[in-house]
């Protein structure tokens, strides 16, 4: 019995352990802003990483899948969807400096997308100005069981990593980055 009662404890103190630990890696905070606008923060480094975002609904039409080559979508809907962050990020060898920036997408062919990271910002829509793109950054595109009827954004975090996660419909459309420290 002694035996048994130990091993319980022992068990749900590796469960708690597990479960705040989970919890300190990725306390992103999700808020619904209106109707067809959210949000998520995720605090890094006594700074913050933000995404404020237009949330369509997915409908009838597989909007991804249609998309010509070339096609670049504003990533949500009405205002752009922009990025604050307060800390550099970098996608793969291209350092995003801490700053606020829209994103939109690029259909590249085939299923294959590009972020769009841009200095433009405020904007009714995506932003237009290629010129003042300052990454595009590629990603990956799955397909997955659970559909997203309404877009969601996330931002995953793991020991100095994380990724931008892009759901919408039957797919998951994610690129990774890592947090670039900056010294006071």
């Amino acid at each position: 019995m002694k035996k048994s009662a130990f091993t319980v404890l022992i068990t749900f103190a590796m469960v708690l352990a597990l479960s705040s630990q989970t919890q300190a890696q990725n306390p992103v905070v999700h808020k619904k802003i209106s109707d067809n606008r959210a949000s998520l923060t995720l605090p890094v480094s006594g700074k913050e990483i933000s995404i404020n975002y237009g949330t369509p609904a997915w409908g009838e039409t597989d909007r991804l899948a249609q998309a010509p080559e070339g096609f670049v979508w504003r990533l949500g809907m009405n205002e752009a969807t922009e990025l604050h962050t307060g800390i550099p990020l970098a996608f793969g060898e291209k350092t995003l400096p801490a700053g606020k920036y829209s994103l939109a997408m690029r259909h590249v062919k085939d299923g294959t997308w590009e972020l769009l990271v841009n200095s433009e910002t405020g904007q009714w829509g995506g932003p237009k100005d290629r010129s003042k793109d300052v990454a595009v950054i590629p990603m990956t595109m799955k397909k997955v069981e659970n559909t997203a009827e309404i877009l969601k954004l996330d931002i995953v975090q793991e020991m100095g990593s994380g990724g931008l996660n892009i759901m919408w419909g039957p797919y998951v459309v994610s690129t990774g980055f890592a947090v670039r420290q900056t010294e006071n």
